[in-house]
């Protein structure tokens, strides 16, 4: 180390960016550290298409290239196959137009990312980007961002799956493992979904479990979690949660729930190689959940299309949700799903789970309405 500088030799877009992200993962959360990288890919990506292919593309960037992205990102269009193909990408980057919302938070994020590159010594001595290019747009996002927050915005739809749906994936994931008894995908996939509903897990705990995380030193069964924030915590692990564990154990011939120190990842590798303590990635997880819902949706399509179409747009935080969800519909106090959930604040949980005037109300519209045509 120079100075407050880091000292790298040969660098270019390429090494910079590897140095930024890795700083980044020693404090940051592995989600995050995903979303900088995607944020960062997709920029240089683009002044790629525009300014074709240098090794110092993020260090040449100047105001007019962003005032060019920022139009780009209103109305984005589709990257040339070459440059998927360079990049290694099997879709596009930009799906469609981006929200303001979504465009505020990569304009704060590749600011972040060129306020580090100031930090990162080039091999002339001299910051690797003399300047940040996003400075002059990131005051005028965020006062945007604070307009925007007092500016109404339509309710979005609760990312959850309804109980009856959720009962059909449950059936699947029960019939394949009754089909497959040998097959160790079939376990997992149940073990991680139910793991992710019983447990109220993001996919990313859900792959840093270990069996020894499980504890009921107290005399009953506790989960240990790593959460949001690096917040280290504990909820309750239910009969049915530990009764899924048992059942995913045995199969592995493993005794019945987990001993101390055991260093077993929750979440098993399906290659044997990788057995031991080797974690699955959040990837994983992520294509798990996935291919569970799409092969539900498949075999319901003529039935029922309205709930295939559902089941496709779900992902693994749907788990999360639609656990949170069902209790709180149960009648599960809201202090105690509050501390289930891991929520700072209990007003997160009421705003997101409990609605309890709902049903109340529905019954008096409804007979308002029937008396509205006599």
């Amino acid at each position: 180390r120079t100075g407050e500088f880091e000292l790298v030799d040969a660098l270019d877009d390429s090494r910079a960016l590897a140095t930024w992200l890795d700083s980044c993962r020693r404090f940051k959360s592995a989600h995050t550290v995903r979303s900088y990288e995607k944020e960062a890919i997709r920029f240089r990506m683009w002044l790629e298409w525009r300014k074709g292919d240098t090794p110092r593309l993020l260090a040449e960037a100047r105001p007019p290239d962003i005032n060019a992205y920022l139009d780009y990102l209103g109305e984005p269009t589709p990257f040339p196959a070459q440059l998927l193909r360079r990049y290694r990408k099997t879709s596009q980057p930009f799906a469609g137009t981006l929200k303001g919302s979504s465009i505020r938070q990569a304009i704060v994020i590749l600011a972040t990312m060129y306020d580090r590159f100031r930090e990162i010594e080039d091999f002339n001595g001299q910051p690797y980007s003399a300047f940040n290019p996003f400075a002059l747009v990131r005051g005028s996002v965020t006062n945007a961002a604070r307009a925007a927050a007092d500016e109404p915005m339509a309710t979005e739809q609760p990312k959850l799956l309804p109980v009856p749906i959720w009962a059909q994936v449950l059936k699947h994931l029960d019939q394949a493992v009754l089909a497959n008894k040998d097959d160790p995908k079939a376990h997992r996939d149940r073990w991680v979904l139910k793991l992710l509903y019983n447990a109220w897990l993001r996919r990313e705990e859900a792959t840093a479990i270990k069996m020894s995380s499980f504890s009921n030193t107290t005399g009953k069964w506790r989960l240990y979690v790593v959460g949001k924030g690096r917040k280290a915590d504990s909820i309750i692990a239910t009969d049915e949660l530990m009764d899924s564990l048992r059942a995913y154990r045995e199969f592995h011939e493993l005794p019945p729930y987990p001993l101390p120190g055991e260093d077993r990842p929750a979440v098993l590798p399906l290659r044997k190689k990788s057995a031991g303590t080797a974690h699955v990635s959040p990837q994983t997880i992520y294509r798990t959940v996935l291919d569970v819902f799409e092969a539900v949706a498949t075999t319901i399509q003529d039935e029922s299309p309205e709930t295939a179409a559902l089941l496709r747009q779900a992902g693994p935080h749907w788990m999360r949700h639609s656990g949170i969800t069902h209790a709180a519909d149960a009648d599960l106090d809201v202090k105690y799903a509050s501390k289930q959930a891991r929520h700072a604040d209990i007003r997160t949980t009421m705003k997101n789970y409990y609605h309890p005037e709902d049903e109340p109300m529905r019954e008096q519209l409804e007979r308002s309405g029937k008396k509205n045509k006599k």
